[in-house]
C-alpha cells in the first residue's frame, strides 16, 4: 500500500490485487493480471511465498514476454543476487525501502532505459546480473505517503478473534535495532529506528476513521 501511494502520486494509472485475501490461487491470481492489461507488475515476497511468486511471474511472463516484472519485500532485500539466479522470470528486484526506487525504476522503463544509476535495484542485462549500491534510508518518515488503502479490498481484512469488523495496519516507525534471526525487519528497514511524528500519525487515523470508517487498528512496528 506504501508503493502504491507513491506510484498513484507519480501519476502512473494503478491497479492493484491482494490475492491472498481474495483466496486466488496461481492461476486465478494470472488471469486477473492479464485481465488488468498491464505493462509492469510489481510483486511482493517473503522467503515462504516466493516460490510463488515465481510461478506467477513465470505464468505471466508465458502469456505476455512484454510485460516488465519487478519483485521486492523482504526476502528480494535480502539476497537480491540469490533471487535473480533463481527465478530467470524476474527483470528486476527492489531491495530495502521502496518508495523512492520504484518511482525511479519506472520513470527509467517508461523511457526504455537501463537502471544503472538507481540505488536499491538489481537486474539484468545481457544475461549478467547487475546489482546497484543500497539506498540511503528515507530520513524522515513523516515526508513519506500515507499507504493507499482504497484500492484494497479492506471487507476482507478481518481478525474475529480480535476485532468486530475489518481493521488495517499502522506502522509508526519503521526499523528495529535488533538482529533476531527468525526477522527479516533488518534486511528491509536496517537496523536503527526512525519514528513518525505523533501528528503524522494522528493525521492518518483520521484518514483511516474518517474517509474509511475503519475503526479497528493494529499497530505492527518492529
Amino acid at each position: 500500500a506504501y508503493i502504491a501511494a507513491a506510484v498513484k502520486k507519480d501519476g502512473y494509472d494503478l491497479k492493484v490485487l491482494d490475492a491472498e485475501a481474495l483466496n486466488l490461487g496461481i492461476k486465478e491470481s494470472v488471469d486477473a493480471v492479464i485481465e488488468k492489461n498491464i505493462d509492469v507488475l510489481g510483486i511482493t515476497a517473503t522467503t515462504p511465498l516466493v516460490s510463488i511468486a515465481s510461478e506467477i511471474a513465470k505464468a505471466v511472463k508465458k502469456k505476455h514476454p512484454s510485460i516488465k516484472i519487478i519483485l521486492g519485500g523482504p526476502h528480494a532485500s535480502s539476497m537480491p543476487t540469490e533471487t535473480l539466479k533463481q527465478f530467470e522470470d524476474l527483470d528486476y528486484v527492489v531491495f530495502g525501502e521502496g518508495e523512492v526506487t520504484v518511482s525511479e525504476l519506472l520513470k527509467a522503463i517508461s523511457q526504455d532505459k537501463e537502471p544503472y544509476d538507481i540505488a536499491g535495484v538489481g537486474f539484468r542485462n545481457k544475461g549478467k546480473i547487475i546489482i546497484n549500491k543500497k539506498r540511503e534510508f528515507i530520513k524522515n518518515p513523516d515526508t513519506i505517503e500515507f499507504p493507499l488503502r482504497e484500492f484494497f479490498p479492506n471487507e476482507k481484512y478481518l481478525d474475529p478473534q480480535n476485532f468486530s469488523g475489518v481493521y488495517t495496519l499502522v506502522a509508526t516507525s519503521r526499523g528495529c535495532p535488533y538482529q533476531c534471526i527468525f526477522c527479516g525487519s533488518a534486511a528491509v528497514w536496517g537496523k536503527s529506528v526512525r519514528f513518525r511524528s505523533p501528528e503524522n500519525i494522528l493525521d492518518e487515523l483520521e484518514v483511516i476513521v474518517k474517509e474509511l470508517n475503519i475503526r479497528n487498528i493494529y499497530f505492527t512496528d518492529d
